[in-house]
């Protein structure tokens, strides 16, 4: 769960280093409704994605649960698969800057 109780903004760089190992990364869209659209993407298209991100904000308590701890505007809300220990150590960090 975030540690921050408003939303929070980082960078590309810091999104990326968040991401876990391996060439897929997981992503979903909520539909609404009750309905989610799951979708493993390729680490580069993430990557790609990422970099030209107008905002990147990290997620709610809800999100991060299930694994998402990060956030874009990309024609819609897409969530994107995070590595827990990496984003509690780069919450952390952005904890000590503050």
């Amino acid at each position: 769960m975030s540690v921050f109780n408003e939303p929070t903004a980082i960078t590309a760089e810091q999104a990326i280093s968040v991401l876990p190992d391996g060439d897929d990364i997981h992503t979903f869209r909520n539909l609404g409704a009750g309905m989610m659209l799951g979708a493993d993407w390729r680490r580069d298209g993430i990557i790609e994605v990422l970099t030209k991100a107008e905002q990147i904000q990290l997620t709610g308590a809800t999100a991060r649960g299930m694994g998402h701890g990060m956030v874009i505007d990309d024609d819609g809300l897409l969530f994107i698969e995070t590595d827990e220990a990496k984003l509690a150590a780069l919450e952390s960090e952005i904890m000590e800057v503050a």
